[in-house]
């Protein structure tokens, strides 16, 4: 068979195979290794750098095959989200758009293998920071139910967030926790009204519109003195 019909039917088969794991197959994990990982040095921790998913067809042999699509599209997408400390995204699209095929007497060999080495490198670093560094979860725990955004600055994770008083506070937080810096810089009471309501307790509940998009819910009491906020979304760029 000529090269270009081959990679043809390979790409058909791999696009199958991929296929076959988004309508929920499972693939094949931690399996034997390979006859290239057997014979590859074992690092210095002792382990085989395998394959975290590993797929082999030694030989596949068709007398004949007629193939005809018209529009197939896979999706593969691995996320890893580490509270606000770590994301990460990966994905791959393939799609092909009217093929047809025909074959006879073919001979062919397939092997995917699929390596996640350096994302479970990060995730262990990320997991070792947390391990050797407790105040940094506890201190994102605690500041979670008031925080507006997070963005990564040039001394440290700088924080947006709202008191219980309403106040409007910016905070640099290093790497192991400690908090560097905290300033008021607005108040809740200053910024865009999107809407104004009335509880049953005869309470009014307003929600306000942050400079950085996200929206919070302050509740007045009868003087006008600020008795709770919560924040009802966090700006886009901030994860959860």
């Amino acid at each position: 068979m000529q090269s270009p019909a081959m990679f043809v039917f390979a790409l058909c088969i791999a696009f199958a195979l991929l296929s076959g794991v988004v309508l929920g197959q499972e693939p094949t994990r931690n399996p034997s290794p390979s006859p290239s990982c057997a014979a590859t040095t074992i690092s210095t921790n002792g382990s085989c750098p395998c394959p975290d998913v590993y797929l082999n067809v030694p030989n596949l042999s068709v007398d004949e095959i007629k193939l005809t699509v018209d529009n197939l599209t896979a999706h593969v997408d691995l996320n890893v989200k580490l509270s606000s400390l770590l994301s990460i995204s990966a994905g791959v699209d393939v799609s092909i758009n009217k093929v047809e095929l025909d074959i006879k007497g073919v001979k062919a060999e397939l092997e995917l293998d699929v390596r996640l080495d350096n994302i479970a490198k990060i995730l262990d670093r990320a997991l070792t920071t947390l391990d050797r560094n407790p105040d940094l979860l506890s201190g994102l725990v605690s500041s979670v139910g008031g925080l507006l955004s997070s963005v990564l600055g040039e001394n440290g994770l700088v924080q947006r967030l709202v008191d219980s008083l309403g106040n409007i506070v910016e905070r640099v937080v290093s790497d192991t926790g400690a908090v560097l810096s905290q300033v008021v810089v607005g108040a809740v009471k200053d910024l865009q009204r999107l809407s104004r309501t009335v509880n049953s307790l005869g309470q009014v509940v307003d929600q306000v519109l942050d400079t950085t998009g996200a929206v919070i819910e302050v509740i007045y009491d009868t003087t006008g003195a600020v008795l709770s906020t919560k924040v009802i979304k966090q700006a886009t760029n901030t994860p959860v």
